[in-house]
């Protein structure tokens, strides 16, 4: 997704595609699937562990929110150093890899736990289902 969005947003801006913008396709598409990955395997862990989608999401932010955040910022700022440079091609490869990083974040904090919310979420969570067959158990 985020390098989807790097390249449309290139083609909204009717900025030709270089071949620095070209490489950084392939470069992080690698790189930032590792945060997904790790929030994932998190994920699965907590439904493994029995918990309903919206606490594994809670459980895996937990575990490696943290790292998520702060590996981003590091490589965000260590890419986006070169900008001040003078290279052309480096000065756009930075840019755009910052901007990389910074909607692979995006995509990892926002809409990959919103999309496991909906795609395996319940309607109630598991304490809410569990007091419902305490009460039917008792009536």
């Amino acid at each position: 997704m985020p390098v989807a969005a790097l390249y449309g947003g290139l083609a909204l801006l009717d900025r030709p595609l270089s071949a620095s913008t070209a490489l950084i396709g392939s470069v992080f598409l690698g790189l930032v699937v590792d945060d997904t990955i790790h929030f994932l395997h998190g994920y699965e862990r907590a439904r493994r562990a029995g918990a309903d989608a919206r606490s594994a999401v809670a459980a895996s932010f937990r575990s490696c929110g943290r790292a998520l955040v702060v590996t981003s910022l590091v490589l965000g700022l260590g890419f986006g150093a070169a900008a001040i440079g003078s290279l052309s091609t480096t000065v756009e490869f930075a840019v755009v890899s910052a901007a990389v990083i910074a909607l692979a974040l995006l995509a990892d904090v926002v809409l990959l736990p919103a999309l496991l919310v909906v795609v395996h979420g319940e309607r109630t969570s598991t304490a809410g289902r569990t007091e419902a067959l305490v009460h039917e158990a008792v009536a």
